[in-house]
């Protein structure tokens, strides 16, 4: 059963995630924060972060920036519409294009670019 952070905790777990901090590196950090906690003998659920916790705030944050749609077809479509400078080739899945007569399964193609 995975322990109960507080939003505080988890606000600062997501903040080191999104700077691209790889769990050790978060671990590392952490470990500082139970350092003065053990000090200050200030013993909460947050002083007992897993590497499990961390993973499942950045699984959380990888579903919000893909997962926007439960559609692949509309999940698709949402991010090319919020990601425009990062794609260079995009023809949309026909299930999307209400003036096609016959409505098959046809994919889509998409094209990206990286800036790496």
């Amino acid at each position: 059963m995975g322990s109960q952070l507080s939003i505080g905790m988890k606000a600062h777990l997501m903040g080191l995630i999104r700077q691209g901090l790889f769990l050790a590196q978060v671990m590392v950090h952490h470990k500082t924060y139970v350092k003065k906690a053990l000090n200050n003998e200030l013993m909460t659920c947050d002083t007992f972060v897993l590497p499990c916790d961390v993973r499942n705030l950045a699984k959380k944050k990888v579903d919000e920036l893909w997962h926007k749609h439960p559609k692949d077809p509309i999940n698709v479509r949402m991010w090319v519409l919020e990601n425009p400078n990062s794609i260079f080739y995009y023809v949309q899945h026909a299930f999307l294009d209400l003036n096609l007569l016959n409505q098959d399964d046809t994919p889509f193609t998409l094209g990206i670019q990286t800036p790496w």
